[in-house]
């Protein structure tokens, strides 16, 4: 989490600067490319790097066949990236996108050498030295970036910032792991990782083309600019989500591989996990939504208006990933992936019909129907991924049923005062006292439920180790 906290500042920071020394075409055209080259970056790992977390033990000659494999098909996806670049330049008439995909592209190979070293690194566990190996490549290519806008190099410094932080990335992983592979060597064992990770990676890849149709449509019907407002759209509501991802979704899938064999201690770690994701990620996400004209205009600018509406209108979708990701890392810790491809192929065409629909009415229609249909597919979807887990969907409904509430209500609440006492007031003022009195009227109403005192009361305990006395906040151990 710490660590997490310091990439966000740093994008944060980011964002500010590069969102005044670039525009809004600029983004798109990297969006345009990224849509491409993040899809195939699904492939890069093959699920192999989720396939070693997961599996109860494995040896060096086995980690050495899975690295190589990887990086060898690092030089594949680079491969393709090339030979689709004119393909992606015509498909939007912007000749530009040809050096663009070639540029980003050559992040697979980067990235193709360090993915097993991470994984081995996170079956030690060792999340503190992960943090701080992200931090610095954050740190170093936004820097990089800020520099080469600075300069003018426009849209070039988003595509080298995007090579930049795999690069320092894997530099980062060979000296702390200290692990150098040896030649490859195929057996029986490594058969049941690839099955794992086949799973894992359709998943993916077919989650990814529903996610993220709309933005290669959108930049082909209503032009650069307009991908250029919803991404940031896009990507900045789901910002607090992702972020938890990073921070929680890790550290949970490799908790919940160790016990999966013990039926009351998978039970009791998931809903403590779930929990903590739905009780941080509503209030973060209602808040930013209902504070969204401030906010945009004091980390993009007046002149990103146009992102406002879409960020608001998205705010359901991250709602609903905040309940079905947990549940994604249950399935994969239990080797359940194959129910996940299902579940994926099921949504899927969903997702594309809401699309088509809202498509006609530009970027803000897109962003609507996105999220009506995520609400409607969210109840019997999350039904049918937790059959036979251990899990009810009555338990999940309880998990939220708090955060739910109290920011409803911090909402109401936060916003009276917002039209009523605080309409006068500069934005970054108006928005740090409604953040305040939002975050004190959630946390009021959230610790009225007895179970998420019980979670809280979990949390603190731990922050004994740094000399925090839980009773300080009228809360006791949870036993």
């Amino acid at each position: 989490m710490s660590g997490q906290v310091g990439r966000v500042f740093i994008k944060i920071f980011s964002t500010m600067i590069l969102a005044r020394l670039l525009v809004p075409s600029d983004y798109g055209l990297i969006a345009m490319v990224t849509t491409f080259t993040g899809f195939l970056g699904l492939f890069s790992s093959l699920g192999l790097y989720h396939a070693t977390i997961q599996c109860d033990s494995i040896s060096s000659e086995q980690s050495s066949t899975l690295f190589w494999i990887m990086l060898l098909f690092g030089f594949v996806l680079f491969i393709l990236c090339v030979a689709l670049a004119p393909a992606i330049a015509l498909f939007y008439g912007d000749p530009r996108l040809v050096s663009t995909t070639i540029i980003i592209g050559t992040g697979f190979i980067i990235s193709g050498a360090s993915i097993q070293h991470g994984a081995l690194l996170s079956r030690q566990m060792r999340y503190g030295t992960s943090a701080l190996i992200d931090i610095s490549a954050e740190l170093i290519s936004t820097a990089v970036a800020i520099y080469l806008a600075w300069i003018g190099y426009g849209y070039f410094a988003l595509a080298y910032m995007i090579v930049l932080q795999p690069l320092v990335v894997t530099i980062g992983l060979w000296c702390c792991t200290r692990w150098v592979p040896s030649r490859p060597h195929f057996s029986a064992q490594i058969a049941p990782m690839l099955r794992f990770g086949r799973a894992m990676t359709l998943t993916s890849a077919v989650t990814y083309i529903a996610s993220n149709l709309q933005k290669v449509l959108i930049g082909k019907f209503w032009g650069e600019e307009a991908i250029g407002l919803y991404g940031r759209g896009s990507y900045l509501i789901s910002f607090p989500t992702d972020t938890l991802n990073n921070a929680i979704g890790e550290v949970a899938f490799n908790a919940l591989s160790k016990v999966k064999r013990d039926a009351a201690r998978l039970r009791r770690s998931f809903l403590q996990i779930y929990t903590c994701v739905v009780a941080l990620t509503f209030p973060t996400t209602a808040a930013c939504a209902l504070f969204a004209d401030d906010l945009i205009a004091i980390l993009l600018g007046r002149h990103w208006s146009g992102v406002v509406p879409i960020f608001q209108l998205l705010t359901p979708t991250v709602l609903v990933f905040a309940i079905n990701n947990p549940v994604g890392w249950l399935l994969n810790a239990l080797g359940m992936a194959d129910r996940g491809l299902k579940i994926a192929l099921v949504s899927a065409p969903l997702m594309l019909l809401a699309v088509v629909v809202g498509l006609p009415y530009g970027a803000n229609g897109v962003a609507l129907s996105y999220s009506v249909v995520m609400l409607l597919k969210a109840a019997p979807l999350t039904v049918w991924a937790l059959r036979g887990t251990g899990i009810h969907f009555r338990d999940v409904v309880a998990g939220l049923s708090g955060p739910l509430t109290a920011s409803v209500v911090a909402g109401i609440v936060s916003y009276a005062v917002k039209t009523q006492l605080l309409d006068a007031v500069p934005s970054f003022l108006r928005l740090v006292l409604l953040t305040v009195l939002f975050s004190i009227t959630y946390l009021l109403v959230l610790l009225r439920s007895t179970a998420h005192r019980a979670v809280i009361a979990d949390v603190l305990e731990t922050a004994k180790n740094f000399g925090i006395d839980p009773r300080r906040f009228g809360i006791r151990s949870a036993g």
